[in-house]
């Protein structure tokens, strides 16, 4: 039994180390063969061509039609103030009501910036600002006329043909007109073709005449500027209105 066993490790020994020499040949002369076939996955390196970029290549591919990279647009101030404006408070804060306070005072102040933007612009651009975007009823009164026009100009021959003729929107615009001839005439006011209706009534002191002048101008901006059809009825009862605040004067 012993020598079975003897035999089998020797046996076994000598197939392993069989093996191992089969696994570990080597050409004996130290040189790497170089030309193996492409069958085994392999190719031979004197037959690899080496090539070179073209002369001039950067600068081709160095212009802005090859750069790909993102441009960021730069913020303008107004942008980088609301993000300033807006930005998370929640760091500062301990939330709650206190966050909710911080944000409706940004809100506020943002719209406030907002209007004062909106009146500066209408004032730029020669019209009056509206509070909350309520309809305003100052108008600019651009006439085509000057000072010595309304005052040289007899209103009431223009008021008759405007009548005849079926213009009660032009007749309206002539008592108006001729109204504001009246009170220059008596001073009044101070005549100006760039004052408004409002600049006209603060001027007047007569508190009365002042209310009836602002009644009239309402008629008169409706009328005008509204750019509706009105018929002799609507007339005749602006026309009372206007000869009212004439008595007055």
């Amino acid at each position: 039994m012993k020598l079975k066993m003897i035999i089998l490790y020797w046996f076994t020994l000598f197939a392993y180390i069989s093996n191992g020499q089969d696994t570990l040949l080597v050409d004996q002369s130290g040189e790497i063969d170089t030309s193996v076939s492409a069958v085994h996955g392999f190719m031979d390196a004197d037959s690899i061509e080496l090539r070179h970029f073209r002369d001039g290549y950067k600068e081709k591919y160095g212009s802005d039609d090859f750069n790909y990279t993102e441009k960021k647009e730069e913020k303008s101030a107004f942008i980088k103030f609301l993000e300033r404006l807006f930005r998370n408070t929640a760091e500062n804060t301990g939330g709650g009501m206190a966050l909710v306070f911080i944000w409706l005072i940004r809100i506020i102040l943002l719209l406030c910036i907002l209007y004062g933007v909106y009146v500066l612009v209408s004032v730029l651009m020669g019209k009056e600002g509206t509070w909350f975007f309520k309809k305003s009823d100052v108008k600019r009164l651009t006439y085509g006329i000057t000072e010595e026009d309304i005052a040289g100009t007899d209103y009431h021959e223009w008021i008759q043909k405007a009548v005849k003729d079926g213009d009660f929107r032009s007749a309206v615009r002539y008592h108006y007109l001729f109204t504001l001839q009246k009170l220059s005439g008596k001073g009044h006011i101070d005549f100006h073709r760039d004052k408004t209706n409002t600049d006209y009534r603060y001027e007047i002191k007569d508190k009365k005449l002042a209310g009836a002048f602002g009644y009239v101008s309402y008629i008169y901006d409706h009328a005008w500027y509204g750019a509706f059809d009105m018929n002799e009825g609507d007339y005749r009862l602006a026309a009372v209105a206007f000869d009212d605040t004439i008595k007055m004067i």
